[in-house]
């Protein structure tokens, strides 16, 4: 390896939280976390450090995420009701999307956003056609959904 090669930082652009979808079926027992998604009554399985989307979308929970999980849209919100302190607390860009869309709540969560540490409960917020209206209805020109309404 040359001395230049060594000096360029390197990118990474995937979560390091990635996993694959078929966790189910490789879990082993006490390693993972319970989570419930209260208002679909799914009790789910994650790898710690996955964020609630993340979990959801790999075991058959329906959330939407018009933005394709980068925090932009505000339509994965979830309020947390147990286990708020479970979860790694809010970061730049679940706080900037927040205040964008005038949430402040500490129990309102972003799904996108909010890595699971310990056993939850959350309850999903919006339906699709929800989210798009909430959408429509700030008609934010930083952000437009690209591929349709999840």
């Amino acid at each position: 390896m040359s001395d230049e090669s060594r000096l360029k930082p390197r990118i990474v652009l995937e979560d390091p939280f990635q996993d694959s979808a078929d966790h189910q079926a490789h879990r082993i027992e006490g390693q993972d976390i319970p989570v419930s998604y209260g208002s679909q009554e799914h009790k789910t399985w994650s790898k710690p450090g996955w964020t609630l989307l993340q979990n959801g979308a790999s075991q058959g929970v329906h959330l939407p995420h018009a933005c394709g999980a980068r925090a932009r849209c505000g339509t994965c919100r979830v309020q947390v009701e147990e286990g708020a302190g479970n979860l790694a607390e809010e970061d730049v860009l679940e706080k900037r999307c927040k205040r964008l869309y005038g949430i402040d709540s500490p129990e309102i969560r972003l799904a996108c956003r909010a890595r699971i540490l310990a056993p939850c409960t959350v309850r999903i917020l919006m339906t699709a056609e929800e989210a798009q209206a909430s959408w429509n209805q700030h008609k934010s020109s930083r952000w437009k959904p690209k591929g349709g309404w999840k």
